[in-house]
């Protein structure tokens, strides 16, 4: 009995350990390595199921929100770029263990600055975790650290000869544009935006070359507020314990916002190779199909229906002869229209966009509703390029990881063609319900829900 209250008292009390993070530096910028030494220490015995360090950058914004009363000023947290970096895998620690593990993370280029402004507070937090199964994870206090935009210093030149001046590639820094270059228009532009479109003749331009963006389309609204607020409460009641959260709901905030992506084609093959037979990967296969929202429901059964009857089989040759496992060497090609979100923060309430191609026409201001919020560009195409590549990794790899239950080597390369600008009419339908806020992202094409929050279970 004393063995059981002591198996029973370990599972909820965290293990005598420490781990401590020591950076090399605490300023680092974009498209660098954050780097340091994790150092662990134990005082019992116990088994880790990996040493890792967390890195995250999240914001702080003020915005404001309609309530009966009027408008008032909210603020929401958000997490806008998180990592796990595994520095050691499966460990064993014994009392007066002590070991230290150097780490890097690279910190993405297109990820936002570290920024104290008022209304966008932008933070950057680093900490150190000794993950251990069915016990509390040991964890050091996030630490801080400033992320920058490191910027050119200028330099006094001598003047340029006259073959010099004529050089293309010699160019003068202009300074960011307050009217628009083709009508005269006033411009809203923010010191984030690298790409701005006028909003009243369409005009679409890189500010710092003043290059205009030939490829740019739109998608028209085809909701009304009201057909918005319908769906998100549909959204909100779905689930069996979220019955009835829609009637308790109150509604604080309508709005329309065009919001900007990039559409690259993209090209991948990945040749791997690995092992097969322990039924691991039909069932990473079922999880993929289950969590993918970018899939219709039909096309998730179809999968679920499929890995389910590859499984049940590689079961019964199990059962029947023992377990075989067979070495798999292949290539994996896919073609993709790929899409990414063009702001470094708006919208964690965007979780994915599936572009209706059909529903796709040329850019044109004057379809866009005078109430709308419009959002300029803040990622360029190469920019958006490079995140268009990792992301097809990894869905390369999620396939790779469907085909085998070990992978021993995965090699992909990807070509991204060129870009498209678009923009798509998104409604955001803010709620309160009790003590907290929410806010639903609805496609205003297609009446799809892209994201947004909800309860758990309905408040009583």
């Amino acid at each position: 009995m004393v063995g059981f209250f002591k198996k029973i008292k370990m599972r909820v009390t965290k293990p005598k350990a420490k781990v401590f993070i020591a950076l090399d530096r605490n300023v680092v910028g974009l498209g660098e390595e954050l780097t340091g030494t994790l150092h662990v220490t134990s005082e019992e015995e116990f088994d880790a199921d990996e040493v890792r360090v967390e890195v995250k950058c999240w914001s702080r914004t003020k915005n404001l929100v309609h309530t009966k009363e009027g408008w008032e000023e909210k603020e929401t947290t958000q997490i806008l770029w998180s990592t796990k970096e595994r520095v050691c895998g499966r460990l064993h620690l014994t009392p007066r263990y002590k070991e230290e593990f150097p780490f890097k993370v690279k910190i993405p280029h297109y990820a936002p600055p570290t920024s104290l402004e008022p209304d966008r507070r932008i933070r950057w937090e680093a900490k150190g975790v000794i993950a251990v199964k069915k016990r509390p994870d040991v964890t050091t206090k996030s630490i801080g650290v400033e992320v920058v935009r490191w910027t050119t210093p200028t330099v006094t030149a001598p003047p340029l000869t006259t073959k010099e001046a004529q050089t293309p590639s010699i160019q003068a820094v202009k300074p960011i544009p307050t009217n628009c270059t083709r009508c005269g228009a006033p411009l809203d532009v923010t010191r984030e935006d690298v790409i701005i479109t006028c909003r009243y003749c369409g005009n679409t331009i890189v500010v710092a070359t003043r290059e205009e963006i030939k490829k740019h389309s739109m998608i028209e609204n085809k909701l009304h507020p009201q057909e918005a607020v319908d769906i998100a409460k549909e959204y909100m009641d779905k689930g069996v314990l979220r019955r009835g959260v829609a009637e308790k709901a109150q509604i604080t905030g309508v709005r329309l916002r065009y919001i900007p992506f990039w559409i690259f084609p993209a090209y991948a093959e990945t040749y791997y190779t690995g092992r097969r037979g322990l039924g691991v990967s039909e069932l990473r296969e079922i999880k993929h199909a289950v969590t993918d929202e970018r899939k219709k429901g039909w096309v998730k059964l179809g999968k679920v229906l499929k890995a389910a009857a590859e499984l049940a089989i590689e079961g019964y040759v199990a059962y029947e002869r023992g377990p075989t496992f067979r070495r798999i060497s292949r290539t994996i090609s896919r073609q993709y229209d790929w899409t990414v979100l063009a702001r470094r923060a708006v919208l964690s309430d965007v979780k994915y966009y599936e572009v209706p191609l059909e529903r796709k026409i040329p850019f044109d201001p004057g379809r866009i509703p005078s109430d709308a919020e419009f959002f300029n560009t803040e990622l360029n195409e190469e920019e958006a390029k490079d995140k268009v590549k990792a992301e097809v990794e990894i869905k390369q790899r999620e396939l790779v990881s469907e085909e085998v239950d070990t992978i021993e080597t995965c090699h992909t390369r990807v070509r991204v063609g060129e870009g498209e600008l678009l923009h798509a009419p998104v409604w955001f339908v803010h709620y309160k319900l009790g003590e907290r806020d929410y806010a639903v992202a609805v496609d205003g094409s297609t009446g799809k829900v892209l994201g947004g929050g909800r309860p758990l279970i309905k408040l009583i």
